[in-house]
């Protein structure tokens, strides 16, 4: 049993070990989160998925999911980065594409605003205000991946830019990040602030690029564009700290780039 004890970050992060159990032969049953439920029965190699809220089944072998590189001796080199894992509800993915269909232009999907509980969550969050140099880029549709908390500076901003934002309707009835899944695989870009969202594109192998404090979070290790957790994602770090001004220029200029190259 995969004890998923951790954030919904980290639950989206190492699920993909799940995969790496069942190719050993293993059956294996994930205890997850109550609001994750939804989004892990598309996950790989999972036998059986609980809350682990209720009582747990009888098992041979338990592992909280954060132990799990460490019990499989994984370093940087060794990190199972094989992608997707995770996948979109298709009748989801369906209703979104349809739905965004008729929006014209290069689609990106924006995250800016992470889990306020988290004790990092200020330094790494990003001012939704900064995006605003993406919006104006002839022929960019922002969509919104925020959900929750950040999700008040929209209301905020002294102009809007056409960011184009759900509210409500965003993972609702359907369950915790499987709109937001769904709507991902119709994007063509998704920019986010390290977050779950991050971890959620990573998982569904989406053109990812992340956006990263000075110090950033120890698992996008330091002095790297890329990830070995996920192969699709690119990665932005301050040059200094606090500075986000100076990060977004870069985006934009490589935004720029997609564009003309469409």
């Amino acid at each position: 049993m995969i004890d998923a004890e951790q954030g919904l970050g980290d639950s989206i992060q190492f699920i993909r070990y799940a995969r790496e159990l069942k190719a050993m032969g293993a059956r294996t049953i994930l205890a997850s989160q109550k609001p994750l439920l939804a989004l892990f029965q598309r996950a790989e190699g999972l036998d059986e998925l609980v809350s682990r809220h209720l009582e747990l089944p009888q098992t041979d072998y338990y592992a909280p999911m954060m132990s799990l590189p460490g019990n499989f001796n994984h370093d940087a080199s060794s990190f199972p980065s094989q992608v997707p894992y995770l996948h979109a509800d298709p009748a989801l993915a369906k209703h979104w594409r349809d739905k965004l269909a008729e929006l014209e232009g290069y689609k990106i999907g924006i995250f800016w605003h992470g889990n306020p509980a988290y004790e990092w969550n200020r330094q790494r969050s990003i001012p939704l205000k900064a995006f605003r140099a993406l919006a104006d880029i002839p022929g960019v549709k922002l969509i919104s991946l925020q959900k929750g908390p950040g999700s008040e500076q929209i209301d905020a901003l002294e102009s809007p830019f056409g960011l184009l934002d759900f509210g409500n309707e965003l993972d609702g009835e359907a369950g915790a990040f499987m709109d937001s899944a769904a709507i991902i695989k119709t994007l063509d870009l998704v920019i986010v602030s390290d977050g779950a969202i991050a971890h959620l594109a990573g998982a569904l192998a989406a053109p990812l690029w992340i956006l990263l404090s000075k110090p950033a979070d120890w698992r996008w290790m330091l002095d790297r564009e890329d990830s070995p957790w996920y192969p699709t994602a690119r990665l932005f770090r301050q040059s200094r700290r606090g500075d986000w001004d100076e990060v977004m220029e870069r985006v934009v200029r490589e935004v720029k780039k997609h564009v003309a190259n469409q």
